[in-house]
């Protein structure tokens, strides 16, 4: 509608057809390969992540940096699984958006980073075409990946999930913090859950990358680490 009160015939279209507006646009559901993110690449090189989706996992999923320093890592958290979300703010802690997988769960002064779940990672059918296929042997930053890296990296992700909902109130802070997809209520995530842990123990975390033998890190020690035994490189900006 115009200022003189006049309706845009354009604009009538728009919304007769069904095109999203700006308080409606965050709830559409989105399909998984609507969910990936427009671009993707490395330092000046870039592409099309619906073009390459299993190029696109091997840069989302990569916790090679994490792995790197695996055996310093007690010097930066417990080996012991995250807290709720809800005890999180309870201390005070607020919640900030990630999308590097690397620096999930790790945490600063009172803030906290969270990687948000994508709708891709809940699509049994996404992770069989893209996920779960053989030939992604590798190695990056100086760390050898053993085949199936991608899907130890995806599971442990989900194990996160796990430890950070564990009641309606954590699925609530959750949505308040855009770390979910709209789809989801409780009764889908307990029950996701339970289907989960029938092919994954959170117990022995044998099935996942090494990363999740550890809760929430502490992003001041790791930079530390980073600095001290990578002087050559990362002296100046460290982990980061």
């Amino acid at each position: 509608m115009h200022q003189n009160g006049h309706i845009d015939p354009n604009q009538g279209h728009a919304l007769a057809s069904g095109q999203p507006v700006l308080d409606s646009v965050t709830t559409i559901p989105l399909t998984p390969e609507d969910s990936l993110p427009t671009i993707s690449g490395r330092n000046n090189e870039a592409y099309l992540a619906n073009d390459d989706p299993r190029q696109f996992l091997k840069h989302d999923l990569d916790l090679s940096r994490l792995n790197r320093i695996h055996g310093h890592l007690w010097m930066a958290g417990r080996p012991m699984r995250a807290r709720p979300l809800h005890r999180y703010r309870m201390l005070g802690m607020e919640v900030l958006g990630t999308q590097q997988m690397d620096l999930h769960l790790l945490k600063y002064s009172n803030k906290l980073l969270v990687k948000p779940l994508p709708e891709w990672m809940l699509s049994y059918d996404f992770w069989r075409e893209h996920i779960c296929q053989p030939g992604d042997a590798d190695s990056n930053n100086n760390v050898k990946r053993e085949e199936g890296w991608l899907w130890k990296s995806a599971a442990g992700f989900l194990v996160s999930y796990v430890w950070l909902i564990t009641t309606p109130l954590d699925l609530k802070i959750a949505h308040e913090c855009t770390l979910l997809p709209s789809f989801i209520t409780w009764h889908w995530w307990k029950d996701f859950v339970r289907d989960f842990m029938h092919h994954v123990d959170i117990n022995t975390l044998h099935q996942v990358n090494k990363r999740y033998q550890f809760g929430d890190l502490r992003l001041g020690r790791i930079n530390s680490t980073y600095r001290i035994r990578y002087a050559h490189t990362h002296f100046v900006r460290g982990y980061l």
